[in-house]
């Protein structure tokens, strides 16, 4: 492909003037509410096969900006993997969700679950609603399984993070 000026346009060109276009359109958007008002509690659930740790960029780019952030590693994973055992079920991880929350006295949660942290998550939930007003739910998938976009707030009150 060439350009009108007889100089030759290659694919690399093409995508950064796409990612510049891109960047405009980002920088003039309202921000998201989590730049926004008074500093947030955020308890962000890794996926299947992950651990606490591959949040820690988005947790500390939230912390910069004055919210508070917990990432528990499930039982069985990450740097917790030496707990690995037979016995570990769903219920094991809903409640090292809840246990975090209640020692560490969390409220007015913003739970951001990804993948298989959707199961727990929504596990979490039930067993303290009052601890989640806003809820988040991060996939890929676009299967139609159990997910953590189909996670149902636990009351009408409940808004986006």
């Amino acid at each position: 492909m060439t350009a009108t000026n007889g100089s030759a346009m290659t694919r690399r060109g093409v995508l950064a003037s796409a990612g510049a276009g891109a960047s405009v359109v980002a920088l003039g958007s309202a921000p998201a509410p989590a730049q926004t008002g008074a500093p947030k509690t955020f308890v962000l659930v890794h996926g299947a096969w992950h651990g606490g740790w591959c949040w820690r960029r988005v947790a500390d780019l939230l912390q910069k900006r004055g919210h508070k952030v917990f990432t528990p590693t499930l039982t069985g994973d990450g740097e917790r993997s030496h707990l690995m055992s037979k016995d570990i079920v769903l219920d094991t991880h809903i409640t090292d969700i809840v246990n975090v929350i209640k020692w560490e006295d969390l409220n007015e949660i913003c739970l951001v679950v990804h993948s298989y942290g959707g199961w727990p998550g929504s596990g979490a939930i039930e067993q303290v609603p009052i601890a989640f007003p806003r809820l988040c739910g991060l996939t890929r998938s676009s299967r139609k399984t159990a997910s953590a976009d189909s996670i149902s707030p636990p009351s009408s009150a409940a808004r986006p993070c």
